[in-house]
């Protein structure tokens, strides 16, 4: 266990987050940014994680509802 700190934890949005970040200064410094706002990033972060959410879930959606796991009556008899 971490010892106390006189910090919180972190939650795990703040980590996902965090992680995200330097994926999405490589993508604007690709674009040409090389200087933004902290809140800039910190915005963009955030709809970039919120799209990605949303992209997974829907696929976990699809992925669901087209794979069928109840009885086939497919099978032939030899």
């Amino acid at each position: 266990m971490a010892s106390y700190n006189g910090h919180r934890p972190y939650t795990p949005s703040e980590i996902h987050l965090a992680l995200l970040r330097p994926a999405i200064l490589q993508i604007l410094r690709a674009q040409g940014y090389y200087a933004s706002t902290p809140s800039t990033i910190d915005c963009l972060t955030e709809l970039a994680g919120q799209h990605l959410y949303n992209i997974s879930k829907r696929t976990a959606e699809h992925a669901t509802s087209n794979n069928y796991l109840g009885r086939r009556d497919d099978t032939t008899n030899v």
